[in-house]
């Protein structure tokens, strides 16, 4: 199963008075009246989008560094486990799922 990038989904829309719609969801844009020309286009949301997804591009995706210093203490056995925190984290993902469910 494939997944679209997000950004392929970011076109915006424009509905004008003579009925006309166009969305990449919706396909080509189909109009009932040619007579009146008023139309609005719903970008504000899409330029938001667009500015997160850019921001995101140009951000690492791995802090090498960080994993270069992991991959350095694990070769050198100097790396601990902590359970106590790794429970913490654990019920607060849990906490953070159920809120969301309910």
């Amino acid at each position: 199963m494939a997944i679209d990038p997000i950004s392929s989904r970011l076109q915006s829309a424009t509905i004008s008075k003579t009925g006309t719609k166009t969305n990449s969801e919706t396909g080509p844009a189909q109009s009932t009246n040619k007579t009146h020309g008023d139309n609005i286009e719903i970008t504000a949301n899409s330029a938001k989008i667009n500015k997160a997804l850019e921001s995101a591009r140009s951000e690492p995706i791995v802090d090498n560094d960080r994993v270069a210093v992991i991959k350095q203490a694990l070769s050198d056995g100097t790396y601990t486990i902590d359970a106590n925190k790794i429970a913490q984290k654990l019920t607060q993902f849990d906490s953070l799922l159920n809120q969301n469910s309910s």
